[in-house]
């Protein structure tokens, strides 16, 4: 049983783990950035941190600061929500070398599974059943932070199509065509429509 353990996340996921924190006798240490100071997280929480700028960028994905204030803190673990770097097996290692739990995943499983095409790669060794689907490179506009990206593309006999971005975790980065896509001229919008959405 830990004594007192740091939230990396704000909102919702947050507050469910701080309430839950205080059934159990648990400490809690939240973590804000300048948008959220008034945040219902950091009013419930024992203690609270800024850990910088309103951008996520710039503050909950800050791991390095953020593992710096479960030190000086006295966490002993760290519950990283979702999102932000609960699939982030850099930072997960990063807890582990400082001799701070991270409550989730093994770094072992998030490098196995961050990746949509090697994980299903993994099932399809284990004969674990699977949507069929391809993998194709797309050039993605500059907002993506890279010149290229991989989807995962999976189509049914529906002729509808799934676009999913290959390394993140996040439902929403995945968008349905439900069009019928191989028809002639419907290639083109399909692309732009995978491109800005």
């Amino acid at each position: 049983m830990f004594n007192k353990i740091l939230i990396a996340n704000r909102g919702e996921i947050a507050c469910r783990v701080i309430r839950t924190c205080k059934r159990m006798g648990i400490r809690t240490v939240a973590v804000y950035s300048e948008a959220d100071a008034h945040a219902q997280h950091v009013k419930q929480a024992d203690e609270a941190f800024l850990i910088g700028g309103p951008r996520p960028v710039d503050s909950y994905l800050k791991g390095d600061v953020i593992l710096a204030i479960a030190k000086q803190s006295g966490a002993e673990a760290i519950h990283p929500g979702y999102g932000f770097l609960s699939e982030n097996a850099t930072f997960a290692r990063a807890c582990e070398k400082a001799g701070v739990v991270f409550i989730g995943p093994t770094v072992d499983a998030i490098e196995k599974m961050g990746s949509k095409s090697h994980a299903k790669a993994l099932m399809q060794a284990a004969n674990v059943p699977v949507v069929p689907g391809f993998t194709v490179t797309i050039r993605m506009p500059y907002f993506w932070r890279a010149n290229q990206r991989r989807l995962v593309i999976r189509s049914s006999s529906t002729q509808s199509l799934v676009v999913a971005v290959r390394a993140c975790g996040w439902s929403k980065k995945r968008k349905i065509f439900r069009r019928n896509w191989k028809r002639p001229g419907a290639r083109p919008r399909t692309r732009l429509e995978m491109m800005t959405y």
